[in-house]
């Protein structure tokens, strides 16, 4: 999505919403960016998301309506993707849900703490 339409955003039900993605398609909880290298650009398509209907539930609609990006992902280049960060709205929908989702890592900070000098706050106790 185009950076003033994430600005825009502010829930995950917002989000969902704007641009009709139902639970079950992505739970959400983090983002990347995309910074378009200098030179030739990057070819997308832009327009208004879809509204969805849920599949046998047509009463269940998302309207969506929102600005979105579609690219192809294999003309993006690698160096110019962000780590992964978090959205600040978790990964649950409702309260009690589980957060833990089987091939989905959850965004943690993967430095050695051994590799830190012995007063760093995440080296812990020695």
């Amino acid at each position: 999505m185009p950076h003033q339409e994430f600005l825009k955003l502010k829930s995950r039900s917002d989000w969902r919403r704007r641009f009709a993605v139902w639970r079950h398609w992505n739970r959400n909880g983090e983002y990347i960016t995309y910074t378009v290298p200098p030179g030739a650009g990057l070819n997308v398509w832009e327009g208004p998301a879809a509204s969805q209907s849920l599949a046998g539930h047509p009463q269940y609609v998302l309207e969506g309506g929102a600005n979105q990006i579609v690219l192809d992902p294999k003309h993006l280049h690698p160096e110019y993707v962000s780590k992964r960060k978090a959205t600040g709205w978790g990964y649950t929908d409702f309260p009690g849900e589980t957060d833990q989702f089987p091939g989905l890592p959850k965004l943690t900070n993967n430095v050695n703490p051994n590799l830190l000098p012995d007063n760093h706050p995440m080296r812990g106790k020695k």
